[in-house]
């Protein structure tokens, strides 16, 4: 029969999903975006293409770059709207196709500059093998940029063939290729912004290095450094590689090992993302092994250890073979990446701390089918725009062509609603009234409904076989006698107007075993609150270790008219019952202070003519000495107390009362109970005899004898 409450009780589970301070959120598909969240168009409906890269204009456009697989072999650009639908403004009915050769070509980056002009980088394949870096550069509308390079259109060859997959402008506006020549020597070019190489840049405006390694993605920081992160070889033993190069081309010998950073994280590690967060740290973002990366390092090329304990994390989202392809910083600090995850598109977002961020979409990862076929659909861009969505751009399955170019919105879902707190006041004993209480929160603001309430139990705290209890739907219940021994769970299913409407059952943490009535007639949640001696409060009045609730012969209860206790014990085990405190009664003498009142109580269980021993308990009181209680044969008031001692920080009060004596009120010794108050007292009994009782006869030769007293008295008074 303890009381108990969720911040005095662990022994209980959350049911399902707890509480947190920020609170978890679902990610889906954008249904007001495209076709249910996907925009996609076969640019060439007789073969495959994809988006290698997505940005965003100043309009919240959405422009696409990419290619045409064979035989169209071709650069692809799309622009659609914010709403995912193709822009008919831009080229012929929202897509634009160049294709410079006969042989494969194809964009795999893209910016927007000021003037939402549009530049594409990419690869354009002048013989058998052999690729140039190319850039285009589109109007606004979509049509070449003839004061660009050669109409639009500029080339640059390296050693041999050479793919740009990363571009970006400096403060000067120029422009700033990085990628790899035969897939494994760095490769570099800038260019000024009409489209001629820079020479001030490597002397050349191109420049290669470092045999077996391959750029991915570039970032330029506020000084103009060029950040590259790519991978050492595209082979198992691959690691990531992180280099900084000075506005002239020159390796910046201040950052890592003279300009260079080598990460070994255990396994194949590929960088294929990259970006700077507010402090300037970098942040890049790949694979290793069979699941996804990330990593920091500081402005200096250390990794940083404070993110995830050692610099970086991985993360396996399907559970099948993860990329990370692109990576985010969010305004909160936060780091998202988007790729695949297994045959699908991917997402996840990890805090500052490097830990997967689990108010996303509760676990910290997202993996969708946007087709329903479990076939290859890529998600290789990612972009976050002004509304807080997540646009990937990439790939999706079409049964007829192979791949459609595609855009992806995710947004942030409506939350469902959560119930925090769940909590129980009450005591766990037959017959007590507990009462159920919770918060109901909605982070968007979508208003209670009829929330569902459910009282369980289980055998033990565990809460993992609750079993409902019927009928017990409501904020109180009152506990049955098929309850003792069980744990009782106070459980909440919240439900919104609005929105997502139901959440997830939290249920409170469970209840002490539940026990049977002590039936001294006062609820245990009064008893619970009594301090013991040495004045700790767990509801042990008289300090002998077990709670007063769970004993009847112990009864702790509120003085008259106070919030003081007092405690009245039988240490002969008699069951105590009907016990309340009173007013001191009337009739009392004059004489006597009574700073507590009066204790009534009856106590069962006697045997005829048994005397017993008992104990009351008050606050300390010096003053207190002396025990009252009536002489029922009489009407005297005598002082019955047999020793009055401080124990700790109260006055304990021991005292003997005989079955059916003239101590008990009811003078009745056959049916086992005593009765009458007590009245701890100070001052003196100097009206009142404080004697034993006496029979009638021992009154009888009291009286007498005091007659015969006055007599002689009086005669001696007389004689004199």
């Amino acid at each position: 029969m303890l009381r108990f409450s969720v911040s005095s009780f662990s022994l209980g589970v959350i049911c399902s999903v707890t509480a947190l301070s920020a609170q978890a959120a679902p990610i889906e598909l954008d249904p007001a975006f495209g076709n249910n969240g996907v925009a996609s168009v076969a640019v060439d409906p007789s073969a495959g293409d994809e988006a290698q890269a997505i940005a965003l204009d100043s309009n919240g456009n959405i422009v696409a770059a990419g290619y045409i697989s064979a035989p169209g072999n071709a650069f692809a650009i799309s622009r659609f709207t914010a709403d995912g639908s193709l822009d008919t403004t831009f080229g012929s009915s929202g897509i634009v196709v160049n294709d410079l050769t006969t042989r494969p070509d194809g964009a795999y980056a893209v910016d927007i500059d000021a003037s939402d002009n549009i530049i594409v980088a990419g690869r354009s394949n002048v013989g058998m093998g052999t690729g140039d870096f190319t850039l285009l550069k589109y109007t606004p509308a979509g049509v070449l940029d003839t004061s660009f390079g050669t109409n639009g259109v500029v080339t640059t060859s390296f050693s041999t063939s050479a793919t740009p997959y990363a571009i970006g402008r400096d403060s000067n506006q120029r422009i700033i290729l990085a990628g790899a020549v035969a897939g494994s020597i760095i490769s570099l070019a800038a260019y000024s912004a009409d489209g001629t190489l820079d020479t001030s840049f490597a002397s050349s405006g191109t420049l290669e290095s470092g045999a077996g390694h391959t750029l991915r993605d570039l970032a330029i920081d506020g000084s103009d450094r060029i950040i590259v992160g790519g991978f050492t070889a595209n082979n198992a033993s691959a690691d990531f590689i992180v280099a900084r190069y000075l506005s002239d081309g020159s390796l910046d010998t201040s950052f890592g090992n003279n300009g260079t950073v080598v990460s070994d994280l255990g396994d194949k590690d590929q960088i294929y993302g990259l970006t700077l967060d507010a402090d300037g740290n970098i942040v890049v973002a790949g694979a290793s092994g069979g699941g996804l990366a990330v990593a920091r390092y500081t402005p200096d090329g250390t990794l940083d250890n404070t993110f995830a304990g050692n610099g970086w994390a991985t993360a396996d989202p399907s559970g099948a073979n993860d990329i990370a392809y692109d990576v985010a910083i969010d305004p909160a600090g936060n780091i998202v990446v988007s790729g695949i995850g297994g045959p699908n598109f991917m997402l996840a977002r990890f805090d500052s701390t490097g830990a997967l961020d689990t108010t996303f979409n509760d676990t910290g990862f997202l993996v969708e089918d946007i087709t329903g076929t479990n076939q290859q659909d890529n998600g290789y861009s990612l972009v976050l725009d002004s509304n807080g969505g997540f646009l990937v751009g990439g790939r999706k399955f079409n049964t007829t062509t192979s791949f459609d170019m595609t855009v992806a919105r995710f947004q942030v879902g409506n939350a469902a609603p959560v119930a925090s707190s769940v909590s129980v006041d009450g005591v766990a004993q037959v017959g007590s009234t507990l009462t159920g209480t919770y918060t109901y929160s909605d982070a968007d603001s979508d208003p209670e409904g009829a929330s569902q309430i459910r009282w369980r139990l289980d055998t033990n705290a565990s809460g993992n076989n609750l079993i409902t209890i019927p009928g017990a739907d409501s904020l109180q219940y009152v506990i049955q006698p098929d309850a003792i021994g069980n744990f009782l769970f106070f459980c909440v299913t919240p439900v919104a107007t609005s929105g997502t409407l139901t959440g997830n059952e939290t249920c409170s943490p469970a209840t002490a075993a539940v026990l049977a009535d002590d039936d001294d007639g006062l609820d245990g949640s009064i008893e619970i609150g009594v301090p013991d001696p040495d004045g700790i409060g767990n509801g042990d009045g008289n300090g002998d270790t077990v709670p007063d609730n769970e004993q009847g012969n112990v009864t702790s209860l509120l003085q008259s008219g106070s919030s003081a206790y007092a405690t009245l014990v039988s240490l002969g085990n008699l069951q105590l019952s009907a016990v309340t405190a009173q007013p001191a009664p009337a009739g009392l003498p004059a004489s006597v202070n009574t700073p507590v009142g009066a204790f009534s109580f009856t106590a069962t269980g006697a045997a005829p003519g048994a005397t017993e021993d008992f104990e009351l308990y008050i606050p300390f009181d010096p003053a207190i000495t002396m025990a009252l209680k009536e002489n029922r044969l009489t009407g005297e008031w005598v002082d019955v107390a047999d020793s009055i001692t401080q124990v700790g920080n109260k006055t304990r009060i021991s005292f003997s009362i005989t079955n059916g004596g003239p101590f008990d009120a009811d003078g009745d010794a056959t049916n086992n109970q005593i009765q009458d108050p007590i009245v701890p007292a100070s001052g003196n009994l100097s009206n009142t005899i404080a004697i034993p009782s006496l029979s009638q006869l021992g009154l009888l030769i009291m009286v007498l004898m005091m007659g015969i007293s006055t007599t002689v008295v009086r005669r001696r008074k007389t004689i004199g």
